[in-house]
């Protein structure tokens, strides 16, 4: 059994929501139940607020810390864990190396 990250056990547990409220069984796609209640799956709305977070980060003026030590990651090409999910994310979402 592999290690699951929080965003799918959050996804299984709106899944199920999701089945309860609209009285559907377990073998209903839940690509149409979300479709039919607008909710979005948990990973998307992680990927989203990361992204967010972001484009909050880079439009920073240049004097403000967070801004200098991130420029420094980027220049440098450290690697730090949570950049490295940002450029992930940027890949999955085909947006290229846009900062």
């Amino acid at each position: 059994m592999g290690v699951r990250s929080p965003e799918r056990m959050v996804d299984k547990v709106q899944n199920r929501a999701l089945r309860g409220f609209l009285g559907v069984g377990i073998h209903h796609p839940i690509t149409a139940l979300e479709t039919e209640s607008n909710w979005i799956p948990a990973r998307w709305r992680v990927r989203m607020k990361v992204v967010l977070y972001w484009q909050k980060l880079l439009i920073r003026p240049d004097s403000v810390i967070v801004k200098r030590v991130i420029n420094c990651i980027l220049a440098n090409n450290i690697k730090v864990e949570w950049v490295s999910k940002i450029v992930s994310i940027f890949d999955k979402l085909k947006l290229g190396r846009s900062y």
